[in-house]
């Protein structure tokens, strides 16, 4: 048999900036699995990989789908080759043999990794005018609910990589239901490998300064077909640019190379395959959150780029990334935060039908800015519907509105500000004001039945009414950034501008005061031993047998134990478990010096070493069920346990 390798090296030409504006799509795909452990190919090749990829004893493969919404050329060149002369003789006597190649636009996409039965495969797109010509093959489809279209044209090269004669026939062309494309049968010779370039155009209705897509789409593949080396060239340039922003290097402590967690690997020392971890997840970032989002209405959903399960909705993860890229790549979260700005006017309308005033922003947004979170959900354990009281998760609100301050904090930019960051600003810190009320029984300011980060706990035990009291994370939150607005109002926008807010909005001195007052006065409920209860009695549910729902379902297996407690006949809400960090997540966002300041503003005192003491009450009670809970605790416990810092960023 002949072993057969196809090496895929993708090339994108983003249409809506300049031609020199190029990225990776795909790297190092093998379609065989060799006996003994290979990595993928590194700075001698691509610069844009400097690292040699290895894991497992397996080939991985740098597949990215691209947003559906951005125009790209993608180029793939695919070397198909005889590895040994002994493989060489099952082609026959003369070295010969004649091989298929079959390349294809798809019509038929379907949302196909979304198992729920409540969410069958659905067909999201309509085929519509496949045809072939010249140079290959096009297709337009168009979405099913809000027709956008989108234009696939491809061609296919095959090129010698020797000089001499290619013998191959000429592609004939291949249409079913679902494909259209090319077939091309070439001749194979031991030692001789042919190159395949593949060009791909993508261009949608969305685009900018385009006729129509399909016609764009035609002209992006008659220009470049035969301009694959050209482009390479420029991409790996680019490759560079981003590198040089982007990349990061860490170099690890004398005294935790020797630990156990660090052992080298046949290729890689402890320090070089932390910087590999490093450096793969930088650029997982950089995939969903790059300079193509500049001037598009587009944010980052929940699985990024990789999954269906959250079906593109928008949560609060940008909060997570934004940070990275305020830094390095502060155009994103421009982007990111002017997608929210976009949907204010959606989201004020949300906080008024939920019965209050100012701007609320849906745990689970669509496409306009609409709430889209389930009211019940499928537990595939037990086979049953429960409610879903998840669309109580306000704290979303608290999200958006750090982005934006932690944006202006890195960036100083004052136009922004004033145009665009604190109207959202003022907008959600009045919902939390007209949200909250003074409690009877703490004479502060409470919040009362909503639900925080841990989506463990979405009500109290036996009760029918969704939601929790005084969730800690949310108070505090929500102490923080009425006083940030009223720093914002007072000293970082202009008098005019901020005679304008107050204008517009028809803002108070009562209101303002509210504000102030609610700053310094919020209910936080907290135990005498210093922890901080993640809501009102906390202190009352019961603990966990961990050891032994461990030793039952497996250690790796208990992140869901909502559902696996659900399929018992129990629920997660009797105990003190939680999904993800929750409490712990006011560390995150705070640090642990403008925690401290800001307890002791709500007449709390507090210290690094009760924070300590927090971070390793709550880890030994949360279960990771989220893939953010341990990016929270790796960040916060650097400054407190290292070796279980890396435990938590590395395991």
């Amino acid at each position: 048999m002949i072993d057969a390798s196809v090496r895929n090296e993708g090339v994108l030409r983003y249409k809506g900036l300049s031609n020199k504006h190029l990225r990776v799509v795909r790297k190092g795909l093998v379609t065989h699995l060799p006996s003994r452990p290979s990595i993928l190919h590194g700075c001698d090749e691509h610069p844009a990989f400097c690292e040699h990829h290895h894991l497992q004893g397996l080939t991985l493969s740098d597949c990215v789908l691209d947003d559906s919404e951005l125009a790209v050329d993608q180029q793939q060149d695919l070397r198909i080759s005889l590895e040994d002369a002994a493989d060489a003789k099952a082609a026959g006597a003369d070295g010969v043999n004649k091989n298929e190649l079959r390349t294809s636009a798809e019509k038929a996409v379907k949302n196909s990794h979304e198992k729920a039965p409540h969410h069958p495969a659905e067909v999201p797109m309509h085929a519509r005018c496949p045809a072939c010509e010249s140079n290959g093959v096009w297709l337009l489809v168009q979405t099913t609910q809000s027709r956008v279209e989108v234009a696939c044209a491809l061609c296919t090269r095959l090129v010698a990589t020797s000089n001499r004669q290619l013998r191959f026939v000429t592609p004939r062309i291949e249409q079913t239901d679902e494909t259209i494309g090319q077939l091309f049968t070439v001749d194979v010779e031991a030692g001789r490998p042919i190159d395949v370039h593949k060009l791909v155009a993508l261009v949608t209705s969305r685009d900018k300064a385009i006729s129509e897509a399909s016609i764009d789409a035609q002209h992006a593949i008659n220009r470049d077909c035969d301009n694959f080396r050209e482009l390479l060239v420029v991409h790996q340039r680019m490759w560079q640019n981003i590198w040089g922003r982007i990349s990061i290097k860490v170099k690890l402590n004398p005294g935790l190379r020797g630990e156990k967690l660090f052992e080298a690997s046949d290729e890689l020392t402890p320090e070089k395959r932390v910087n590999l971890i490093l450096r793969y997840h930088t650029f997982e970032l950089h995939q969903v959150g790059t300079w193509h989002m500049l001037g598009r209405d587009a944010s980052i959903p929940a699985r990024g780029l990789s999954g269906e399960a959250y079906r593109g909705h928008i949560f609060w993860d940008e909060m997570f990334i934004a940070p990275f890229f305020s830094w390095r790549l502060p155009e994103v979260t421009h982007a990111l935060v002017l997608y929210r700005y976009h949907r204010l006017d959606r989201a004020r309308d949300h906080a008024c039908e939920l019965g209050h005033v100012g701007a609320c922003f849906p745990w689970q947004s669509g496409s306009n800015g609409r709430e889209e979170t389930q009211r019940i959900h499928f537990n595939p354990l037990s086979g049953t519907w429960k409610p879903d009281n998840s669309y109580l998760q306000f704290h979303v609100n608290v999200s958006v509105f750090y982005n934006v301050w932690h944006y202006f904090q890195c960036t100083g930019d004052m136009f922004f500000m004033e145009l665009v960051g604190a109207e959202m600003m003022l907008e959600i810190a009045r919902f939390w004001s007209s949200l909250a009320i003074v409690g009877r029984r703490t004479g502060r300011y409470e919040i009362l039945g909503v639900m925080g980060p841990d989506e463990f706990h979405e009500k109290y035990p036996d009760s029918d009414r969704g939601g929790i009291n005084n969730n800690a994370y949310t108070n505090i939150m929500v102490a923080w950034l009425l006083r940030q607005t009223r720093f914002c109002l007072k000293h970082i926008i202009s008098e005019r501008r901020r005679k304008e807010l107050v204008s517009s909005m028809d803002l108070t001195f009562e209101e303002l005061a509210r504000w102030k007052e609610m700053s310094k006065r919020m209910y936080v409920p907290i135990s005498a031993d210093g922890i901080i209860q993640q809501f009102d009695d906390w202190d009352r549910l019961k603990e966990l047998d961990w050891d032994g729902y461990r030793g039952k379902y497996g250690a790796d297996c208990i992140g869901r134990m909502d559902r696996i407690l659900d399929a018992e006949g129990d629920s997660t809400n009797r105990y003190k478990v939680c999904k993800q960090a929750d409490t712990c997540m006011i560390f995150y966002l705070l640090g642990s010096k403008g925690t401290i300041r800001m307890l002791r503003r709500l007449g709390i005192p507090f210290s690094g070493e009760l924070i300590n003491k927090n971070i390793k009450y709550y880890l030994q009670r949360t279960s990771h069920g989220s893939t953010l809970s341990k990016v929270v605790f790796s960040d916060i416990l650097h400054e407190f346990d290292m070796k279980v810092f890396w435990l938590n960023c590395l395991w």
